[in-house]
């Protein structure tokens, strides 16, 4: 929860730094998340929202699944969702499409000459569509056609069926033609920016009156022989009303000549002409670096600190890798400490402008340097983003086929703590990287609070 959208932006702009690297080109690859409008309140889901639309990424596109609902209740109870999302998402800089009402509604809204309908709807509160959903016509046409003259006249045009056709099935979400169409065509074609795509749904469609817009149908695990044979009716499944015994629900079967049924043998789908996902257990291997004919220039630490011999390890290990013709064209280091890379490297950082201004520092030797082509990915203050960087690095060996050699560097417990969430999502994608505790002990870092000197050594 959070850690889905949190991961698609830093994956869509990891395949962005790819290829402004020329190490491989994805220009043409999108990530698509598909996420709950509860899962939005996850201060991960929106954290990076921003650097999406800063940097471009017209390569990524969210799918927010509006179902108004959440484990137990409704996501925003006295507030509608949808219009907090848009808001939050256009202020951010993005692309908003929004596939709400389904074709039973465009009857209604050609009936509406006044806009009546349309302000009757941005009014109600989520918590009451929700009831809708599981309330008769006579409710519906009451509570809500009733609050306005005008809505009064246009329900007196509408049979029970319609009313009831659009309230309880019809949603912009459930419909193909429009979440292509109307959705998912116009994301892709989009540019400039990344989109997100608010298509309302309904929990539990089609699965009858006990499950459907129920706040406890998070919790609920099968459906009755009454509810199934309403939901059998509904989706008109070749199921009998004989077949049921002893109330156990039967198996349905389109039959084995059935356009379905074709195309989901292993045979049709591997003569389809359309790209099939793949798991990649072979990649190329990047060359080890050179090995220097001078000699090295540690310094053996002294007791007292251990300081000093864990930094330089680090950075030889690091510079090793960066040497040309050698494993260094794979490195990708994520910065969240600006301190932690002042005596590692001159301050090479990627960016899809390149360095459009002069840096303050142009006149010393470890001056602040962007490019688009630039190695390191410059986070700022955001533990999760590095995180969600260097999972993106560290799994490119099976996502594209290229292994990278990244590097996640934290300073003092915290920087452990607030992303050990994502080091398990990490181990779970089998990632391959350097995760380096840069600091050590009690007084490294008191000069920046008293939370840096927590007495842990990482």
């Amino acid at each position: 929860m959070g850690l889905g959208p949190l991961s698609a932006i830093y994956q869509a702009r990891f395949n962005r730094y790819l290829t402004a690297r020329g190490i491989k080109d994805v220009s043409e690859s999108h990530v698509w998340a598909f996420l709950g409008d509860g899962e939005m309140d996850e201060p991960e889901s929106t954290a990076a929202l921003a650097l999406a639309s800063r940097e471009g990424l017209d390569n990524l596109t969210f799918v927010i699944n509006c179902n108004l609902q959440r484990l137990d209740g409704p996501v925003r109870a006295n507030f509608k969702i949808v219009q907090e999302l848009e808001a939050q998402f256009r202020g951010a800089g993005w692309n908003v499409i929004k596939s709400l009402w389904g074709n039973a509604w465009d009857e209604l809204f050609q009936l509406d000459t006044t806009g009546a309908l349309v302000r009757r709807l941005r009014e109600v509160p989520d918590a009451q569509v929700q009831t809708y959903q599981t309330r008769d016509a006579a409710y519906i046409r009451e509570d809500f056609f009733g609050k306005d003259p005008a809505l009064v006249e246009l329900a007196k045009l509408l049979s029970d069926d319609k009313i009831l056709e659009c309230f309880h099935l019809s949603r912009g979400g459930h419909e193909a033609s429009k979440v292509y169409a109307a959705a998912y065509k116009a994301a892709v074609e989009h540019k400039g920016g990344p989109t997100v795509i608010l298509a309302q749904t309904v929990k539990g469609h089609t699965l009858g009156e006990g499950f459907a817009s129920k706040n406890a149908n998070h919790q609920m695990k099968k459906l009755s022989t009454d509810e199934f044979k309403q939901m059998r009716d509904l989706l008109e499944l070749p199921i009998k009303d004989s077949d049921f015994i002893d109330g156990v629900v039967p198996y349905g079967h389109p039959g084995a000549d059935s356009p379905r049924s074709a195309t989901s043998r292993s045979a049709a789908r591997r003569s389809a002409a359309r790209p099939r996902p793949a798991v990649r257990t072979r990649w190329p291997r990047p060359s080890p670096p050179r090995r220097r004919s001078r000699p090295s220039t540690r310094v053996p630490a002294r007791r007292t600190s251990p300081r000093p011999w864990r930094s330089s390890a680090s950075s030889r290990t690091w510079s090793a890798t960066r040497r040309p013709a050698s494993a260094g064209c794979r490195s990708s280091p994520t910065r969240h400490a600006p301190s932690a890379w002042r005596a590692c490297s001159p301050r090479w950082g990627s960016t899809p402008k390149g360095q459009t201004y002069e840096p303050v520092d142009r006149d010393q030797l470890m001056y602040y340097k962007e490019a688009k082509n630039g190695q390191i990915l410059n986070e700022g203050i955001t533990e999760a983003g590095s995180m969600a960087d260097f999972i993106a690095a560290s799994t490119s060996y099976a996502t594209h086929g290229e292994a990278m050699i990244p590097f996640y560097i934290f300073y003092s417990m915290f920087g452990w703590q607030r992303t050990a969430d994502q080091m398990w999502q990490l181990g779970d994608q089998l990632g391959r990287g350097f995760l380096v505790g840069a600091t050590a002990g009690r007084t490294t870092l008191t000069g920046e609070g008293l939370q840096h000197a927590d007495g842990h050594s990482p």
